[in-house]
């Protein structure tokens, strides 16, 4: 009699467990906010070498991948286009790409940005974009292009003049 009732609160006990088991907690992905972009030197002239960082106003979290591909187009060239991929929550830092204006080169500069970011948890429940924020020296917007399910994606781009 009593093994019957220890196997019968035994067996209570392990339903009663099944059905009120902890309700995982869900983790989310979150894309990194930009203020806009910053770039030197401040007057860009024919032969200079030119540094343009995209500002992030708030990083990212829970991100695998990001891949960055930056285009230059300037007056008379080809267009410039470089991708590169990093690990986003090893390597937060502001995305970075250096180009040099050739000699001879005057006119409208055009600088695009597009950074893709694949999702190591659930897909963000709510997408931001960040606010220029006046007298910083920040220069065009990056805002979200796209939030699906596995990656996002946000892109932007400014414009400037290039001296002889």
């Amino acid at each position: 009699m009593r093994k019957q009732l220890i196997y019968s609160l035994t067996c209570c006990l392990m339903l009663l467990m099944a059905f009120t088991s902890c309700e995982e907690d869900k983790h989310y992905s979150k894309l990194p906010t930009f203020s806009g972009f910053k770039f030197s030197p401040g007057v860009i002239h024919s032969g200079d070498s030119v540094y343009v960082t995209a500002v992030q106003q708030t990083q990212g979290d829970l991100l695998y991948k990001a891949q960055y591909t930056w285009t230059v187009n300037m007056s008379g060239t080809d267009p410039i286009k470089k991708d590169s991929v990093v690990i986003y929550d090893y390597d937060k830092s502001n995305p970075q790409f250096k180009f040099k204006v050739p000699e001879g080169v005057s006119g409208q500069l055009v600088v695009g940005f597009r950074a893709r970011y694949h999702y190591s948890a659930t897909a963000p429940e709510e997408i931001r974009n960040g606010t220029k924020v006046e007298g910083q020296g920040l220069v065009g917007t990056i805002k979200v292009e796209n939030s699906a399910l596995l990656e996002g994606s946000v892109s932007g781009s400014f414009q400037e003049t290039i001296f002889p």
